[in-house]
């Protein structure tokens, strides 16, 4: 493993161009499309961009936001449990700093001799016998990887600056996709926003029914609903996190 100090990167003319790109996306596809080109540009095969696991999480599909590594390698690679012992994890989990590698120096850092043998074979059988990866966070403070990998000679600095600079903006797209639809999963109807509103105001379920001329049973559902939609533990949590969300006005 090569460690490369953290760096603020400043784009070249070529990241420029992708950073354009990246703004331009309006889905999880676009980016995984951009990618694609990136890795062609820079002679990659393969990208991946993953959350940062805790310590409960045992696969690595579960990780991935978006990638093009073949299904076969990560069923197999989480059938043979790689995932809690990774080097690779490990280093993202205590640095920031961009981790370059490879495959058979990498797998040496393995505690146990059978399973680093098992991953450099899986990884050789696919083509991914070098590659990098980059930290990546949000302003919110969620945590990830961008990585690139394939057959290629070693990055040069101004490569390693190029593409730490894009990967951070393009997690940051990802993670902008992710908010946008969970916000759009927990939209109300407008019978929904309506209970809600007359919650907020201190109506009971009983006063509610009144006022809309529906049954008592369908407020309560309504409001049920919105829970669940929210993940509110009680109606004055939904209140005040649909307010905090800008759904109650």
């Amino acid at each position: 493993m090569i460690p490369i100090k953290q760096a603020v990167p400043a784009p070249t003319s070529e990241g420029t161009k992708f950073l354009s790109l990246i703004a331009g996306c309006q889905t999880s596809y676009d980016v995984f499309r951009l990618l694609r080109s990136i890795c062609v540009e820079y002679d990659f095969s393969h990208f991946s961009s993953i959350n940062i696991p805790s310590d409960a999480q045992q696969n690595l599909s579960d990780l991935s936001v978006v990638s093009n590594w073949p299904p076969e390698l990560v069923n197999a690679y989480d059938e043979l449990g790689l995932l809690q012992k990774s080097p690779i994890i490990a280093r993202l989990k205590s640095s920031v700093e961009p981790i370059v590698w490879e495959l058979d120096a990498i797998n040496v850092e393995r505690a146990e001799g059978d399973k680093a043998n098992a991953a450099v074979e899986l990884f050789r059988d696919f083509g991914l016998e070098m590659g990098v990866y980059f930290s990546v966070h949000t302003a919110a403070g969620e945590l990830g990887a961008v990585s690139f990998s394939g057959k290629r000679d070693a990055l040069s600095m101004e490569e390693m600056l190029t593409l730490n600079f894009l990967s951070q903006s393009i997690f940051a797209k990802l993670k902008q996709f992710e908010i946008k639809k969970s916000t759009s999963d927990m939209a109300l109807s407008p019978r929904e926003a309506e209970c809600l509103a007359w919650t907020a105001a201190g109506k009971t379920s009983a006063e509610i029914a009144s006022i809309l001329d529906i049954s008592e049973h369908t407020i309560n559902h309504y409001l049920g609903s919105i829970c669940q939609k929210l993940n509110a533990q009680n109606r004055a949590h939904a209140v005040s996190k649909a307010m905090r969300m800008g759904l109650l006005k």
